[in-house]
């Protein structure tokens, strides 16, 4: 087996993404959920940086395992809530040290 090889690495990324929502606080899953639909039904484009905020400013519930945001992204996705798009900004929580977040695009964004 070759180390390129694009086809495991996808797999290994998913196995990841499954791993670290399967340890994540269920109370933190539930409230980063409702908190990214939030988002996308007011902002046409978002990153993760803006659930993370919505979270901090209410006191919401913390997890050991902030990489399940992954899966709750992967999951609005399927869900028809969001779609990735191909740009990323720098993330501007200190604890990622600047490091590239993907933009979204909403797909229940409400201008009203």
């Amino acid at each position: 087996m070759s180390v390129f090889d694009p086809v495991a690495g996808e797999a290994g990324k998913n196995t990841g993404i499954a791993r670290a929502a399967r340890a994540a606080n269920p109370e933190w899953v539930a409230f980063m959920k409702a908190a990214l639909v939030e988002v996308a039904k007011r902002q046409p484009f978002f990153f993760t940086d803006d659930v993370e905020r919505i979270r901090v400013e209410r006191g919401g519930p913390s997890t050991h395992e902030n990489r399940a945001m992954g899966a709750i992204m992967q999951r609005a996705q399927r869900d028809g809530v969001c779609e990735q798009t191909p740009t990323f900004v720098p993330t501007h929580r200190s604890v990622g040290h600047r490091g590239p977040r993907r933009v979204w695009r909403s797909r229940i964004y409400d201008d009203w």
